[in-house]
């Protein structure tokens, strides 16, 4: 077994990877400003082919190379919010459409909570919920990133509003965010300011976009429960082939480990890590390099169980919080809400 200084950051970063979706994003926007695709691609070494198949992925660190490129080529350094701003549910694939047939922006959270892997491999969409207020993260899953990770993050923040807006449709002008923050410091903000039309801070901790939280209910009009229900699917189906060609084998040990004990209370790292055979110090140094920590992964597969236990009507919610670990079941209403905006109860029934 590989010892805990084999898994660094550096190869967390060049296992990630992301959509080919987004290397489609890239190659329309640029070809059209005498940057053919081909070209961009021989500059950058890297092969073209990803382009011709929708199932196909991009090394996380090869779309950042293709970004920079790209923004040089193209004088941009505001390309990744450029990007952004072009952003359609096509360029998501099924996960796209699926937040495109959801009725109402509340049943949006917990897909964005756990299809958003399916877009982006190399961090995660976290959504909070404070009184009146709905605050989304973008957080990369490694920490030293190169500098040009830029270009992503803004790309992904940009994308955020621009999904937001054309989901929302004719009631788009009234969908404006509260505040954003970016962890860059453009030299120019103009193209933010122009964009966001919100207050905007730069160099900040985290990449961050607030909305007010009375959007989460209000009807869209494109909503479709059946279309939902089967991209749903699809997107559950394509989940799982991603997780099991990316998750090592010691992580999905790990994971079965952790989620066959959650009913009697989780299995402690201790001894976890003595069931896989390794020390606790460098399990969590494992964790860590995938941006894990303990804890973090008990909640979430604690998380990703209720999400599948709620699709089960055998199940009552008292059957589902005992399964889970919860002491009692209003404890598990509160965990859940926190995660979703909503209680499991209004999340079956939608």
């Amino acid at each position: 077994m590989p010892s805990s200084s084999e898994f660094t950051t550096t190869s967390a970063a060049y296992d990630a990877s992301l959509a080919s979706f987004f290397v489609r994003l890239l190659a329309d926007y640029v070809a059209p400003r005498d940057l053919p695709a081909a070209k961009l691609f021989e500059q950058c070494g890297l092969d073209p082919a990803v382009l011709d198949d929708a199932d196909e992925r991009i090394g996380y660190l090869d779309f950042l190379q293709l970004c920079e490129t790209a923004s040089r080529h193209l004088d941009d350094p505001c390309l990744g919010i450029h990007l952004g701003q072009h952003m359609q549910p096509g360029y998501l694939g099924a996960y796209g459409f699926a937040l495109m047939s959801s009725r109402t922006a509340r049943e949006i959270l917990p897909q964005v909570s756990r299809y958003s892997r399916l877009a982006i491999g190399a961090g995660q969409n976290v959504v909070e919920i404070r009184d009146d207020e709905l605050i989304r993260y973008w957080r990369l899953d490694f920490d030293d990133a190169p500098a040009t990770r830029r270009h992503l993050d803004e790309l992904v923040m940009a994308s955020w509003l621009a999904m937001v807006q054309r989901i929302a449709g004719d009631l788009a002008d009234q969908v404006m965010p509260r505040w954003a923050s970016f962890r860059s410091s453009p030299a120019d903000p103009a193209p933010y300011e122009a964009y966001f039309r919100c207050p905007l801070r730069f160099g900040a901790d985290e990449d961050a976009m607030s909305f007010d939280a009375a959007y989460l209910d209000m009807p869209l009009q494109q909503g479709n429960a059946e279309v939902r229900q089967s991209l749903t699917l699809l997107c559950e189906q394509q989940l799982a082939v991603l997780d099991t060609a990316a998750t090592p084998a010691w992580l999905r040990d790990l994971q079965k480990l952790v989620s066959g004990s959650l009913a009697d209370g989780a299995i402690e790292l201790g001894e976890a890590a003595g069931k896989l055979g390794v020390a606790p110090a460098a399990l969590r140094a494992r964790l860590a390099v995938r941006g894990l920590s303990y804890r973090k992964l008990v909640d979430e597969l604690r998380h990703d169980l209720a999400l599948s236990y709620l699709d089960d009507p055998r199940l009552s919610l008292v059957d589902i919080a005992y399964l889970l670990g919860y002491s009692e079941q209003s404890a598990f209403q509160r965990a859940f809400k926190r995660r979703t905006g909503q209680t499991p109860g209004a999340y079956r029934n939608s």
